[in-house]
């Protein structure tokens, strides 16, 4: 996967002077490195939580249902992090490793570490549309080592029953069960009577 897009980008860099595999890894890497801050985020989690009602989130132990659900959720044709362990493997010995991997998870949770191996990804250059000559038509989507999603989709289901009741209605992404459609007919329902009415609507939007 990463030589083929590799491959597209040589052939279009630089116009048109093909450039080595690592070359081009060296520029998409600087650019990627580029768009985003080095400085840690500036939020005092627990100032901001006393001044404000903030959803009150704990969550000190996993039980095996949970990573049952979370193993069984494994997608099969994902390409496999810095790791090197594709994701059939925990998915079809999950009744093996269910056990080891409850006690690792409940040791981070207790213990409010996470492994510094399971920190390191490994980055592809995804093209945005069909691609392009400069590094910026390019995303950049980080690929975690298999126990790292394991680890985080055996807790978002907890965490997210807790927040839930928090959420606006209004709000569709990173939530199940809703789409893009829905959020588009949300908005036309509001948009298309102030216009009928003669009144004027403005829009914001934020790509983050």
């Amino acid at each position: 996967m990463i030589n083929q897009k590799i491959t597209l980008y040589q052939k279009s860099m630089n116009n048109g002077q093909t450039l080595s595999e690592q070359e081009s890894a060296e520029r998409l890497a600087h650019f990627f490195h580029s768009v985003y801050s080095p400085e840690p985020a500036g939020l005092d989690v627990l100032a901001y939580s006393a001044t404000r009602g903030a959803a009150r989130v704990y969550l000190t132990r996993l039980d095996v249902a949970e990573l049952r659900r979370a193993l069984a959720r494994l997608p099969l044709k994902r390409s496999v992090g810095p790791d090197g362990i594709p994701s059939f493997i925990f998915k079809d010995c999950r009744f093996a490793l269910e056990e080891p991997l409850l006690h690792v998870f409940n040791v981070c949770l207790a213990s409010t570490t996470f492994p510094d191996r399971w920190k390191l990804t490994r980055v592809v250059s995804v093209p945005k549309r069909l691609g392009g000559p400069e590094p910026g038509d390019y995303r950049p989507v980080a690929l975690l080592c298999t126990p790292a999603k394991v680890f985080d989709s055996a807790i978002q289901h907890s965490l997210h029953e807790q927040v839930r009741p928090q959420l606006s209605d209004a709000q569709h992404g990173y939530r199940p069960g809703r789409e893009t459609t829905g959020n588009l007919l949300q908005l036309i329902s509001q948009v298309v009577p102030a216009l009928d009415a003669g009144g004027q609507v403005d829009i914001a939007h934020f790509d983050f």
